[in-house]
Order: C-alpha cells, then structure tokens, then sequence
C-alpha cells in the first residue's frame, strides 16, 4: 500500500486491485482457476465452526488462562489466520459469510432477532451452502441462525441445506431455548427441518449442538461416504446469557462471576469443537477434513454480558475497532498439507472471502450474474494467500475493507441512501486500507482498552450509539494497524494527505451501499403473534405463507421424564405433570409455577449481567458439581474424582456425581462402588431400596440386555427433587444409545419388553 495506489485508484486508474473492475477480474480468473485446479483434487469435507462473541484474548493461544485445549491443539497444527475480520455483531457476519459479500452490501441490521424482520441474507443471493451443492456437496447447518425466519423460504432448509438443527433468531437461554417475542411473551426457539423440535430443547446449548453434530457426520459417513460434507456449525457459545455447567467453572478465578462464566462457556464450547473432531476421526473423515474456525465479532464490553477479552485491541463487539472486528481464527484438519502445519498468516481476509475459497476447493467458479436488483459477491479465493507459509500482508489478494458503512451516510454529508431499523451502527463507518484504518462515528463508545484481565471488578464505560463520546470517531480516526494494531495513536494531524483519501475512497464506496429488505414477494398471509403461539404450540416459527396452512395437531407428549437442565432450588416447585420440579423452561411459560424462591416477575424474564464482575443472574448454574478437565475428553467419559463407596454418600456428595451426556455411540465404563448421575424430573429415592446397590446394569455384551441399555426404574419409586441416583455393579456399562435409555424395572424377568418411556440425557 502507498498513497500513489489510492490516488490512482480514486482517479479511476486499473491499478486499484480493490475498484470494481478490477475485482470482478480478479474474481474471475481466480474463480476459474480454481476450478482447473481442484478438477483433480479430493474435494475435502468442510467444518466451519461461527464461535459467538467470542473475544481476540479469549482463547488459550492468545491467552494462557483460558481453557481451550481442543482449539489451541487444532490452531497449533493448522494455520493462525492472524488478520481476519468480521462485521461488529451477529447477524451481519453470518449474512457476509453465507452470501459471500461484506456486510455494507447485504445487511447491517441485527433485527432479525425478531422472527418477522426482513433483513438477513437476501433471498435474491445464493447462499455458500446452496452452491455447494452444485458440486456434489451434502450441507447440515447447527445452532444459531439469525438470517431472517419470516417466511419458509428463509429457513436453512429452503436455502440449500440439507438437513438443519438449531435456533431461528439471535439469542436465547442456553438451557431451555427459551426465546421471547413481540406479542407472544415467552416461546422456545428450537427447529429441526421443516418444523419446531419438539420434545428436544431443555439440554445445555454447548451439548446439544455437540451431539447433532456428531450425529450428522456419523450418519454421513454410514449414508454418503463418497460424498463431500459442508458443515455449518454456529455455536451459541459464548453469548449471553451468561450459563454454563458447572463442571467448567475454573476455580481459579475467584470474586469475578461474569468471567468465570464466559471462561467456563469457552471451555464448554472447546468440548464440544474436541468431539466433533473426534468423531471425524473416528468415521475415517478426518485426512480429508478442512476445519474453518472464527468468531463472529469481538467479546462484549459494553453490552449485557459484559465479559469478553479483546486485550491488547481496541473495543469490543458493536464498534469498528480491532476488538470489534478482527476475529480469532484459523483453519486445520488433515486435508492440510504438512508444510502449512504450525504456521501464522497475516495475509487481510475477510470472513465473505470464505465463499469463493470454498467455491475454489469445491471445483466451481463462484457464482456470476445473479439478480441485478442485489450486489454480487465481494469475495476472493484466499487459498493461495492462505497456503503461502507465513503470509504476510503483502500475500493477499484483498487490498482494502469496507468494516461497515453508516446508513445516516458520512459525517457532514448529509442523509444515507438507505435506513437501518436496528440503531446501533448507523452513524458508523470504517474502511481498512492497510496498513491504515480510517474510523467514523460514535462507535458505540465502546472504543476503550481493557487489561489483559476482564472483566476485573471495574465499571466499563456505558454503551452510546447515537452521541459522541470520550472513546468515539465522530470526526474521523486515521491508524496504522500494522504498526499500532491497539490503535493508540490517531494519525490524522500528521498525515491529512492519508485521511483525505481515505474518507474520499470511503465515500465512493459506500454510495453502493445496500441494506436488504427483501421478503418473499408470496408470502403475504401472515399469523398475529398470538395466532403463532397456537399455532406452533408455545414453539416460534415463520410467520407468514402464500396460504396460511392448517393448524397442527398438539405435539406429541414429551416423554414422561424430561431432562432437568438447571441449578436446583429449593422451595416446592410443582411440576407440570405434578410430580418434581419443573423446568425453567416450564417457570418462565407458566410464572404460576413459580416457588417461594423463584418468584413469578423473575422466572417470566431473564435478567442481564449488570455489573463487570457480578451477575445478576441467579439460575445460571449447571446441576452437576466437579472441576474442569485438563485435557480434552468427549462428553460422558469423565470419571468420578474419587470413588464413592455406596449410594448414600454419592447421594450426599453431589460434587462427585456422575452425569452421563454422551454423544450417541459412546460406552461409559461403569466400576464397582461409583453412582450415576441423571437430570431428570422424576427421580427415585436411594433410601427406599433397603441396600447401597439398589439397581443393576445391563450386562456389556450378549445375556439378557444385547442393547447394552442400563436399567433404571423400580417399582414405587419415588420422587426426590428430580435426582436420581443409581449403583453400579462391577463389569457392567452404559450406552448412551441416541441420546435416550429404555427403561424396564429391574425386578421384572430378562425376557420382558423393554418400556416405551425414554429419557432424554444431556
């Protein structure tokens, strides 16, 4: 980069690689190149793992008190994508990765947090996952959606996805999936396909989209093993609401609740990244696997939740500064080859430049034309950039970024061409030309520099979008991130010949800006809220059809033990079936439900984290105790600290129990003398067995049990606040089989029919 370069480029000269022209050329010949390329190479399996809100300093390789050994394994034998950006929160980045253009030219809107919000990833744009499937690929997307619900034509499955699992909107409770909507109050946002999940949110959001995970590349390995996989795996984790288990909790960090928190749902997230990667091992997929890991912007400062770690960048998510912008990430797997093991690229990428380096590996040419009422794609093929060891800035094909471009228009320049219903951002604009930056507007004030420690117990500075403030650009910031990436030192006293063409280049670029609105021109008949609520029977869904559809029958009956995902509180808490405790999720759909220590104003509405270290969230903790593994395991083989000798002290040890929530496919070793552990709402009491070793276990192989299935009633059991608590006999073990358990009692003769009751295990 020099200043030459951008005043040819703002005079119109080809020798701006960034201009239109000459990006639609490079696009092509790269594009085309890639397909001669890849015609013959394996096209690898791609994992792409969307970390949420997830800080620069919040994992392990960047910060030694983080727990991240699964990551920092995979970052250590791939590549450290050490300048890679994204927009500044949710929905923008996930429209940019999916629609392969930056964010000012699709959306800049996160108000697809209501399920009938127009904005997303435009219709008229064809998604990565929908063009992948030109070239043979099988797609699956998890977890977090955010890109518009309104109608069926947005959901996953209508935009080229084969199978989905996960969340319509921006957030929810990492327990229940419990959501809320205008109009509806209290709703649970969980889809699988065409429809509502029903019977299966009330599991830790970090398990459940583990296990689908899982699941998805064990049945694509069984069903399509000569087919390439593209997975979309978007976490939740580490959003808020600050939850986790509290076996992740770090007993380190003491008198900071909020850290230990988002530390603890880092850690889970870690487990969940270290099962996928080892069921991919463990089909054989693994050798030609590319993973693809980045959050989608920088840790929370100013927002609910205020617990990221962008240390040492500037700000944090909801502003343009390095802490908002330039995301973790790296890429590993065994389709990499070994000369690119262990190293860092500093090569500029965005997170839509994905799209046509996935196109490239595929073996086919990004998309060309498309509606000319939508921009095309911005993206380039960084494959090149990325496979040079240790790139550096001058290795990539992408000389400039637009971060994001205000929709009020520049400062002094009067109204934008476009409006923004979602206020934060509209006065914002950004353009990385490296090595400078050039940053407009209030930023949210959340322009500050944190220590390498928080939260840490004081006050961030309060959030601001619309007013200038001590830690704002509203007359412009110029730096040089390659020599300032902390961005200390604004540089535009001494080098106004920089700034000037900055803001001009900046201008002309966003005078293309759009913000989609588009809906599906069919789908004109839509529900009241209320009408949805009966409709999807308390579960949210798109709203609006080209005919409304019949109302569906109720769901089936969840089975008659549902899993208890939350600290257990004291105080006589009717169950809906009236026997137990009920869920929270059941408290906040029906507050009358409430217990004398969970009054019905805090079971109907969550409550944010106030304070920098405090949370003000009382029902954020797992059931089960224990610390936090040193290394990585999969879910449901973590033994017990110590052996527990009978029953009555693991019933009186709840710090050693054991819980089970295993992946399917996972046997768990059951050793004489250690109990089990299942969050369910009914439970039986150890004490009315009459021995330590009241029930017995399936036998491993052949005799009366083939499945492997733990037997876990009795007759006249009772019920003991939603615990139940089994021996184990030497030599016996446990299949965590699909994620459920038949059930017979264990009186009953070995021929009898197994049950039809299912436990559902987190």
């Amino acid at each position: 980069f020099n200043i030459t370069d951008i005043n040819m480029a703002a005079a119109g000269g080809c020798r701006y690689v960034g201009g239109a022209v000459a990006t639609s050329l490079v696009l092509l010949l790269a594009g085309s190149a890639a397909s001669m390329l890849a015609s013959n190479a394996p096209r690898p399996h791609i994992i792409f793992h969307l970390a949420d809100d997830f800080g620069w300093n919040s994992v392990g390789y960047h910060n030694p008190t983080m727990v991240t050994p699964a990551i920092d394994s995979l970052a250590a034998q791939g590549v450290k994508i050490e300048r890679h950006y994204t927009y500044k929160f949710c929905s923008p980045t996930r429209a940019s990765f999916l629609t392969g253009r930056l964010p000012y030219h699709v959306n800049q809107d996160n108000a697809c947090n209501s399920i009938t919000s127009s904005s997303g990833s435009d219709l008229r744009m064809q998604l990565i996952s929908d063009h992948l499937k030109t070239a043979g690929y099988r797609t699956a997307a998890i977890g977090k959606w955010h890109e518009g619900a309104r109608s069926p034509a947005n959901l996953p499955i209508n935009r080229g996805f084969d199978s989905h699992f996960g969340f319509l909107k921006g957030g929810e409770d990492h327990w229940t999936q419990g959501s809320s909507e205008a109009g509806e109050g209290a709703v649970v946002d969980l889809w699988r396909d065409h429809g509502p999940a029903y019977g299966e949110n009330g599991t830790f959001s970090g398990y459940l989209y583990a296990n689908e995970a899982v699941r998805v590349i064990h049945d694509h390995a069984d069903k399509f093993p000569t087919t390439p996989l593209m997975m979309y795996l978007a976490w939740h984790l580490t959003h808020s609401p600050l939850e986790a288990p509290a076996r992740y909790f770090d007993k380190r960090i003491a008198g900071c609740k909020n850290r230990q928190l988002y530390h603890a749902m880092a850690t889970a997230m870690d487990d969940g990244i270290n099962n996928v990667t080892l069921a991919l091992k463990a089909t054989g997929m693994w050798n030609n696997t590319l993973i693809v890991f980045s959050g989608d912007n920088g840790g929370p400062l100013v927002t609910t939740g205020n617990s990221g770690n962008n240390y040492p960048l500037r700000g944090g998510k909801t502003c343009d500064f390095e802490g908002g912008t330039r995301s973790c990430a790296f890429m590993s797997g065994g389709f990499l080859p070994e000369t690119l093991r262990g190293t860092t690229s500093n090569a500029l990428m965005h997170i839509a430049d994905w799209y046509s380096t996935f196109c490239h590996l595929a073996g086919v040419d990004p998309p060309a034309g498309g509606d000319p009422a939508v921009p095309g794609i911005d993206s380039f093929n960084m494959w090149p950039a990325l496979t040079t060891p240790n790139a550096t800035v001058n290795d990539s094909l992408r000389t400039e970024v637009v971060l994001s471009y205000g929709c009020t228009g520049m400062p002094g320049e009067g109204p934008g061409n476009r409006s923004c219903s979602d206020v934060r951002g509209k006065n914002d604009s950004a353009l990385i030309a490296l090595p400078y930056k050039i940053v407009f507007g209030p930023q949210n004030n959340a322009g500050f520099w944190t220590g390498p420690i928080h939260p840490n117990g004081t006050a961030d500075p309060p959030g601001d979008s619309k007013h200038c403030g001590p830690f704002s650009c509203c007359e412009g910031c110029l730096f040089d991130v390659v020599r300032d990436p902390s961005e200390h030192v604004d540089l535009k006293a001494t080098h106004p010949d920089v700034f000037a063409t900055l803001r001009k280049r900046l201008q002309v670029l966003g005078a293309n800006m759009f913000q989609t609105n588009y809906t599906d021109p069919k789908a004109t008949q839509c529900l009241t809220p209320k009408q949805s609520l009966r409709y999807y029977h308390g579960f949210d869904g798109p709203r609006c059809f080209a005919t409304l559809p019949p109302v569906p029958p109720p769901p089936p009956a969840p089975p008659g033990t549902v899993a208890l995902k939350h600290r257990q509180k004291a105080g006589a808490i009717k169950c809906l079936d009236g026997s137990g405790m009920a869920s929270r999720g059941q408290r906040r759909a029906n507050p009358s439900l409430a217990g004398d220590s969970d009054t019905a104003a805090a079971a109907a509405a969550r409550v944010g984290s106030k304070g920098s270290c405090d949370s003000s969230d009382g029902d954020n903790l797992a059931p089960e105790g224990g610390g936090r593994s040193p290394v990585p395991e999969p879910f449901g083989q973590r033994k017990v600290a110590t052996a527990v000798p009978d029953v009555a002290t693991c019933e009186n040890d709840p710090d050693q129990w054991w819980l089970l929530q295993g992946p399917s496919r996972r046997v768990v070793q059951a050793t004489s003398g250690q109990c089990l552990k299942l969050n369910l709402v009914h439970g039986i009491n150890c004490s009315t067995s009459g021995g330590s070793s009241p029930f017995k276990l399936g036998t491993c192989g052949g005799g009366p049990d083939p499945n492997n299935y733990i037997t876990l009633t009795a007759p006249n059991a009772t019920t003991r606040h939603g615990r139940l608590v089994v021996g184990a006999c030497p030599g016996t073990c446990v299949d965590v089989h699909g994620q459920t358990l038949l059930l017979r009692p264990c009186s009953s003769p070995a021929t009898d029919a197994w049950s039809a009751e299912k436990v559902v295990v987190n």
